[in-house]
């Protein structure tokens, strides 16, 4: 169990001594100059598995509303974060008789950065790889049942899904590409994403614990037990570094999915935990009370959105030297950070429909 007051108690004085005196301060102009990289007459949605591996391009779901058939429009689009080009566009719609959509947790880039894998809704057994640059559709893997949470190893060799026997009975699997076989690995696990620490490590939660699997000698080990919070997102930054993000609230989507890290997951408190996989220990870094939506973490810091009566604020905390600042403040816009791109960038959404890059040197 983690020993957690001191730490909490400090996160929520820190947090609540910055925003009394940004509350207080009247209009706020931003320290950093952001570039828009994108701006659309549509609703446009994400999710933190959507940015390449080699952080130049991420997957876009942009939203219209079909008046004659009374529905739901998706198209997938990739945007480069280079030039903010659009590199590929894909509809799902078109790869099925009936309306159809893109399940957010099974969206997921090989390697290379070159293609993306994805299933379909709201039959989503079939894994699909997309390749950007030719625009070729494939199909990868076909289970008996429904597949989400897709996670593909670093190697690119091994992929990870949960598989959906019913609404309670939730297989984690590993699947070969290269030998199309198949590993159950554990029932009744946590609707949560899972993280590769490596080839032969995977990490995963169920029953509100964090456990590591080992591939090669079929063994699990508890690395954090949460008593009171909903596990939301895990994020491996390096071989020795794991995070947990941990959600006082959590939205449920079809079939018992957690649609973690959406925009819809509003005003929730949120627990970082930082675990060490060399020293076998871990640490509160912060509580947040009334976040409005994810946070995007890295190894050193943490970008947390908040909104004030109709200020929109993006703050950094800086854990490694205890220190809070002020990225990005607008009154009447609603500013959510979507991916943190190394130390220089960050990238976060503006009033659903702007795409915006602030560069931190």
């Amino acid at each position: 169990m983690l020993s957690k007051k001191t730490v909490i108690s400090h996160g929520r004085i820190v947090l609540l001594i910055a925003l009394l005196a940004l509350s207080s301060a009247g209009e706020c102009k931003s320290p950093l100059e952001a570039v828009q990289m994108l701006r659309s007459e549509k609703i446009l949605t994400y999710y933190p598995n959507y940015l390449s591996p080699d952080q130049k391009k991420i997957v876009l779901e942009e939203w219209d509303f079909d008046k004659q058939d009374r529905t739901l429009v998706q198209n997938i689009k990739i945007l480069s974060l280079v030039d903010g080009t659009i590199l590929g566009e894909l509809s799902p719609s078109t790869l099925s008789e009936r309306r159809t959509y893109v399940e957010a947790n099974t969206v997921w880039w090989d390697k290379n950065s070159q293609s993306i894998l994805f299933a379909l809704s709201p039959d989503y057994a079939t894994i699909y790889k997309w390749d950007v640059a030719t625009n070729d559709i494939a199909k990868v893997i076909t289970a008996a049942h429904n597949i989400s949470h897709v996670a593909m190893s670093k190697s690119g060799e091994l992929i990870s899904y949960i598989e959906y026997l019913s609404e309670t009975d939730r297989r984690l699997k590993i699947n070969s590409l290269k030998f199309d076989k198949e590993v159950e690995i554990d029932k009744n696990v946590d609707n949560v994403t899972p993280a590769w620490k490596s080839d032969n490590a995977l990490v995963f939660s169920k029953n509100k614990a964090v456990f590591e699997y080992d591939i090669i000698n079929h063994r699990r080990q508890e690395l954090v037990r949460s008593a009171d919070l909903e596990i939301s997102q895990f994020k491996t930054v390096s071989e020795h570094t794991l995070f947990v993000i941990l959600n006082t609230d959590h939205t449920v989507g079809n079939h018992g999915v957690v649609r973690s890290g959406d925009m819809r997951d509003r005003n929730t408190g949120k627990r970082i935990v930082q675990y060490d996989f060399t020293t076998k220990s871990a640490k509160n870094i912060m509580f947040f009370d009334g976040v409005k939506t994810g946070v995007a973490v890295t190894e050193s810091y943490v970008v947390v959105p908040f909104l004030i009566d109709d200020l929109s604020l993006l703050l950094l905390y800086d854990f490694a030297n205890v220190r809070l600042g002020r990225l990005v403040s607008a009154a009447g816009d609603d500013d959510l950070p979507m991916s943190v791109l190394g130390s220089e960038a960050i990238l976060f959404r503006r009033n659903a429909k702007q795409i915006f890059l602030l560069h931190m040197k």
